[in-house]
């Protein structure tokens, strides 16, 4: 019989996106599955060249635990001093099976500020991979889900306010320090609480709105909350409103989404309930 015990969550930083996971097990999630945290450590646009090398080896077969094995095996054989955190997800992975995960997830930033990665269309790349990491189509690769422009969207204080932000995307760096700024010196883990994490949820959802639908409110049904969770969608719409009018993005964090996403009909309606 199959053993599906863990939800792997694959994530690009190593530190605020495993606190906002933990944060969102604690307060929204409450799993019943644990979740093993694995950073990949770079952004994703090298994601999308290691894929294509992969894919060149292995006939455009990829199998996602095993690809992710191999790119921290690599890391980690890097240099005989890997950090303690690397040496933990090292040995977190090499005890995994397939049949050990029952699903996966990978959490990335648009980054659309960077500029050495020698694409030749970095924004057609995003659409690729949407595609090549959607769960409807291949659930065993897993489901991608972006922030714009950075996993700091989240911690962003313009939840605050009851207008959607934009910022533009040259800004990469000052972007992330800015918002690390408004936090003068505090882990951000500290200064969050369950009301808050439901105002960071709730202002999220309603730029999700807007970015769709030009309202930004919650929307009115469980269907309209999955609707606006869609991720290729959300980047038709960046590319469309801001991306190619401005060179900017609307802030969005990917995290709200995935939990819209993730939760069953029932569940929805209480987190629902929990952001009226």
């Amino acid at each position: 019989m199959e053993r599906h015990e863990y939800i792997l969550c694959i994530t690009e930083g190593e530190c605020l996106e495993k606190d906002v996971l933990a944060l969102m097990d604690k307060y929204v999630l409450k799993s019943k599955i644990p979740l093993k945290i694995i950073s990949y450590k770079t952004d994703i646009y090298n994601l999308y060249k290691e894929i294509k090398e992969d894919a060149i080896k292995n006939d455009d077969i990829l199998d996602t635990l095993e690809f992710i094995k191999g790119i921290i095996e690599q890391q980690h054989n890097k240099t005989t001093s890997s950090s303690l955190q690397l040496t933990e997800e090292h040995r977190i992975l090499s005890t995994l099976t397939e049949y050990d995960i029952s699903q996966i997830f990978l959490f990335f930033d648009y980054d659309g500020h960077i500029n050495n990665h020698k694409l030749d269309n970095p924004d057609e790349v995003i659409h690729e991979l949407l595609s090549f990491f959607d769960n409807k189509k291949n659930a065993d690769r897993g489901k991608l889900y972006i922030s714009y422009p950075m996993a700091e969207a989240f911690k962003d204080t313009c939840f605050e306010s009851n207008t959607p932000k934009t910022t533009p995307i040259h800004l990469g760096k000052e972007y992330k320090s800015s918002v690390n700024k408004l936090y003068s010196g505090k882990h951000f883990e500290t200064t969050c609480n369950e009301q808050t994490i439901y105002f960071i949820f709730s202002y999220h959802l309603k730029s999700a709105n807007f970015l769709n639908t030009g309202s930004f409110k919650l929307p009115m049904t469980v269907e309209g909350y999955k609707t606006i969770a869609n991720q290729t969608s959300l980047f038709n719409q960046q590319k469309i409103k801001y991306i190619d009018t401005n060179k900017s993005v609307l802030v969005l964090s990917a995290f709200p989404l995935f939990v819209v996403e993730y939760f069953k009909e029932e569940r929805l309606q209480t987190l629902i309930q929990c952001l009226s």
